[in-house]
C-alpha cells in the first residue's frame, strides 16, 4: 500500500488504501444507476458504531471499492485528502476485539489524530452476515426509506 485516502464516517476518521477506489459519486447518483441490482450500501458510521443510521442523507458522499471481484459502496460524510501511506502501523487497541479482529486491524496517526486503518477485503467477508441495524441497506430497502420519507434529498 502506498497511498492511503483519508475518509470521514460519522465520527470516524478512516483510512483506505487508495488502491482499491474505483469511483466516488453521490448516493443518489449511485442509487440511480443500481436501481434493482441486488448491491447493498454500506453506512461506515452505523457500521462502526454498530448502530442504525438515525437519517441517510442522498447528499452522502459514496465510494465504489473493489474487493475481490466484488464491488461495495461505501457511505461516508466526506473524503479528506489523500496521503503517502505512513512507515508503520500499530494494533488497534482491545478496546473493541470483534472490530479489531475484522476490518480495522491497525491503526495510525496523522495531524494528531488517530486513522483506523480500514481493511475492505475483511469487510467484503463479514458484510453478508450484517443487518441493516449495523449499516447494511440494500439498493431497494434505500428506495423504500426515501419513499416512506426516511431519507433526506
Amino acid at each position: 500500500m502506498e497511498r492511503i485516502c483519508l475518509l470521514e464516517a460519522g465520527k470516524f476518521l478512516l483510512g483506505i488504501d487508495a488502491a482499491v477506489i474505483i469511483r466516488e459519486e453521490t448516493i443518489k447518483t449511485f442509487i440511480a444507476e443500481e436501481k434493482g441490482s441486488e448491491n447493498v450500501l454500506i453506512y461506515l458510521a452505523s457500521f462502526l458504531g454498530q448502530q442504525p443510521p438515525v437519517l441517510l442523507d442522498e447528499k452522502n458522499c459514496g465510494i465504489v471499492v473493489a474487493s475481490g471481484e466484488k464491488q461495495l459502496l461505501l457511505v461516508i460524510d466526506r473524503i479528506l485528502e489523500e496521503i503517502h501511506a505512513p512507515d508503520g502501523f500499530e494494533s488497534f487497541p482491545l478496546l473493541y476485539p470483534e472490530l479489531a479482529k475484522s476490518c480495522c486491524p491497525k491503526v495510525f496517526v496523522y495531524k494528531n489524530q488517530v486513522v483506523l486503518l480500514f481493511d475492505v477485503c475483511e469487510l467484503d467477508l463479514i458484510y453478508e452476515q450484517l443487518g441493516t441495524s449495523c449499516g447494511r441497506i440494500s439498493v431497494d430497502e434505500f428506495q423504500a426509506t426515501k419513499e416512506s420519507g426516511g431519507i433526506r434529498s
